[in-house]
C-alpha cells in the first residue's frame, strides 16, 4: 500500500502563500493596534475622571484630575484646607498616544457636579482622535 504526504515542493508554496498573507495583513493589525490603545486609554481616562466625582461625593470634599500634556501624564488631586493634595500616582499615557489639549481642569464638586466644557482631547500617532467630555452634570462622555 502506498502512503500518501506532502512533498516538500508543496509545503514551501503553503509557507509561502501564508508569509504573504501575514505581510499584507501587518498594516491592518498595527493599525489596529494602535486604534484599540487609545480607545483603551480613552476609557481609562474616562473611569479615572468617574472615580474622582464618587471620590468627591463619598468623601465630601472637591477632587479633580490635573492633566499635564507636556508630561503626558495625570494625577488625581483632593481639596484639602484649600490646597490640592495628590491622590495616588500619577498616570503616564502609553506610547503613541499623545494628550493634545485639556480645555480647563476638571474639578468635581462634593454633589458631583464639575465646571461645564471640560473636554480632554488625546490623538493617536497612527492617527484618529477621542475626545473624553465632562458635563456641568458631571457626566462623562467618550467620543
Amino acid at each position: 500500500m502506498g502512503e500518501r504526504a506532502f512533498t516538500l515542493i508543496e509545503l514551501l508554496i503553503v509557507g509561502m502563500i501564508l508569509a504573504l498573507m501575514a505581510l499584507l495583513a501587518l498594516p491592518n493589525f498595527t493599525h489596529w493596534l494602535f486604534m484599540t490603545r487609545m480607545h483603551s486609554t480613552a476609557r481609562e481616562i474616562a473611569a479615572d475622571l468617574q472615580t474622582a466625582r464618587i471620590k468627591a461625593i463619598t468623601q465630601n470634599t472637591a477632587f479633580r484630575v490635573r492633566f499635564d500634556p507636556q508630561t503626558e501624564t495625570y494625577q488625581m488631586e483632593k481639596r484639602v484646607a484649600g490646597q490640592w493634595k495628590t491622590v495616588g500616582d500619577p498616570k503616564t499615557l502609553p506610547a503613541g498616544v499623545d494628550l493634545v489639549q485639556v480645555t480647563r481642569q476638571p474639578i468635581f464638586q462634593p454633589i458631583g457636579t464639575a465646571p461645564g466644557g471640560t473636554t480632554v482631547t488625546l490623538h493617536g500617532a497612527q492617527g484618529g482622535i477621542k475626545k473624553i467630555k465632562v458635563s456641568f452634570a458631571g457626566r462623562i462622555k467618550i467620543e
